[in-house]
């Protein structure tokens, strides 16, 4: 909305503001006039434009347009696609007209998605519009070539599966991927993933304050959506877990330890019969996050033998909100599971101050009711 500017004022006389000079009648009556206010959607009438807009938030509400690439939402004015899409990777929502280029497919989703498909070069500016709610994206297209990516991913493993300390392992990683060019845009992520690793743990070599983890963890997510391939999902899936996002994903199924941990978040039920060896020893994890994940797939007796060590965790000051709350979480089940109940109520008083975790432990509570 532009913003209206006000005259100026400063000629006014003082001596003749606040209503001292008498307006002369026009001797024209006016009459006010009634307005009614019609609603575009359904042609319903309001008397009071309040009305119409209440109207509208209730019965009418505008969705944004959304275009996903394989699941993730073009959020970003600009999206870069490394990796070939097909058809499936494609989807739109909410658009009721969708232009590319200079291309209308007004609401032809099949039509734009095969468009897209058969043009992965280049870029792409698309236009989709919902109830007039426009959303402007700009897909560009830098296919990298697969064994570019492969080439990528066998220096990492190469790297991180040696006995060196993470940060000369990950200066061989670098040093490595230094001499070739062409993979830097998919070595750059992994490398950041790897920093925030060491950055969270605040191991030898780390260069920046525990608390900047969160932004090196960020700036990784950034480049590594724009790769379809099993080492990116992993890394995904792990760094989703670290911000408490606790969704299952296809990657979970290549690190079960990972996958359980996150079901346990999901449903707040121990797996006691689990059999695996924690975490992935080929992608470096952080600390704290291993020792959650194996507190979640041992034993009832190993768990009850650290919760010493897991409390202790839980009030350091180098342990992160979400790690904090994960730690909360596990304690209260346990409380729970040994009757604990003084030390599962100041625990529950602690998780109710997170959405997601006072429903879950509100559904839990009432299913042991």
């Amino acid at each position: 909305m532009r913003a209206i500017q006000m005259a100026n004022l400063d000629h006014i006389d003082p001596g003749n503001s606040g209503g001292s000079v008498v307006i002369p009648e026009s001797g024209i009556k006016f009459i006010k006039r009634e307005f009614v206010y019609e609603c575009p959607s359904c042609s319903d009438t309001f008397k009071e434009l309040d009305h119409l807009r209440r109207h509208k938030a209730d019965n009418h509400p505008i969705k944004r347009p959304y275009l996903y690439i394989r699941g993730i939402s073009s959020r970003k004015p600009e999206v870069t696609v490394r990796t070939k899409l097909d058809f499936i990777d494609i989807q739109f929502e909410d658009a009721d007209q969708i232009r590319i280029d200079d291309m209308e497919f007004k609401s032809d989703i099949d039509r734009a998605t095969e468009f897209l498909i058969k043009n992965q070069r280049g870029t792409h500016n698309v236009m989709l519009s919902n109830q007039g709610y426009p959303v402007e994206v700009r897909i560009r297209f830098e296919i990298m070539e697969p064994s570019v990516m492969e080439r990528v991913e066998r220096d990492f493993f190469s790297a991180f599966s040696n006995e060196l300390q993470l940060a000369q392992q990950l200066q061989l990683f670098n040093e490595a991927s230094s001499k070739f060019k062409s993979g830097i845009s998919y070595a750059g992520p992994l490398g950041s993933y790897v920093t925030a690793v060491m950055t969270k743990d605040q191991v030898q070599g780390a260069a920046l304050a525990h608390e900047h983890y969160v932004d090196k963890l960020g700036e990784s997510l950034d480049g590594l959506y724009e790769f379809d391939r099993s080492l990116a999902g992993s890394i995904l899936s792990v760094a989703a877990f670290m911000k408490n996002n606790f969704e299952e994903c296809f990657s979970d199924n290549k690190m079960p330890c990972l996958k359980e941990a996150k079901r346990l978040f999901r449903t707040g039920l121990f797996y006691d019969d689990f059999k695996g060896q924690v975490g992935n020893s080929l992608i470096p994890i952080d600390n704290v996050s291993g020792k959650i994940i194996d507190f979640i797939v041992s034993s009832f007796e190993y768990r009850l033998a650290n919760l010493p060590d897991m409390e202790k965790l839980s009030e350091s000051s180098q342990t992160s909100m979400y790690d904090r709350i994960k730690i909360y979480f596990l304690l209260w089940i346990m409380a729970r599971q040994t009757g604990n109940s003084i030390k599962a109520s100041s625990l529950r008083s602690r998780l109710v101050h997170s959405n997601f975790f006072r429903d879950l432990v509100q559904q839990l509570e009432g299913a042991s009711n």
